[in-house]
């Protein structure tokens, strides 16, 4: 759970250093969801 506190913790930081929106924060969260939904052994 620590790890999602300081994945969040680090979005946070780029949306106030870099001025991104909160929409570009949800797009940026969908993309990595959307990998671990691979399955990397799914041609053996």
């Amino acid at each position: 759970m620590s790890n999602m506190r300081e994945a969040e913790a680090t979005l946070e930081y780029w949306r106030r250093r870099y001025g991104l929106a909160d929409e570009d924060l949800d797009r940026y969260r969908v993309y990595l969801n959307a990998e671990d939904d691979e399955d990397w052994f799914s041609d053996l």
